[in-house]
């Protein structure tokens, strides 16, 4: 552990939000019959969710769902707590979740939550790159869409989700 900055960075000390869209009509690009895509869908949440909450920059990961099914079976990994959401689309559930008072003073961080891939050390490596800078995006593959988003700040926590969505953060 360093010093100043450095100590920053290797607190545990960001709140994840995973918005889930629902698994029963999740991941529709994916060429499989409906239960066998929900079932997908699901489990990628689930490995993501678990992977989110064992870095050890994390201090919560706070689900964000709109199907109670998906909620309870998140709900069940340690570290992980469910908000229910109101909103419909990214952005509005994102801003929703941001606005809650637990989230006031949080740094945050949103992943989506197709990422079964995810391991704990990447991300604690992305944030703690993320704890240097006000706001930090790290885009897909195609580099279009934000596979991270993060924000020490409220100031820069303003959702742009959508088409150039990567060029809009960095804006």
């Amino acid at each position: 552990m360093g010093s100043g900055g450095d100590e920053a960075a290797t607190e545990a000390s960001w709140l994840v939000l995973l918005p889930v869209k629902s698994t029963a009509v999740g991941k529709s690009r994916i060429a499989l019959d409906p239960p066998r895509r929900a079932r997908l869908a699901r489990a990628m949440a689930l490995d993501t969710a678990a992977a989110v909450a064992a870095a050890s920059l994390v201090r919560g990961v706070l689900a964000l769902v709109d199907d109670d099914a998906d909620g309870r079976e998140l709900a069940a990994i340690d570290g992980v707590r469910v908000h229910r959401s109101r909103s419909r689309g990214l952005n509005e559930t994102i801003r929703e979740a941001r606005d809650l008072p637990e989230t006031a003073s949080a740094s945050l961080a949103v992943l989506p939550a197709d990422l079964p891939s995810l391991r704990p050390a990447e991300l604690d490596a992305a944030l703690a790159a993320a704890a240097t800078v006000p706001l930090a995006v790290v885009a897909d593959r195609q580099g279009t869409g934000p596979t991270l988003l993060a924000a020490r700040r409220a100031a820069a926590r303003d959702p742009h989700y959508g088409p150039g969505a990567v060029a809009a953060h960095c804006r």
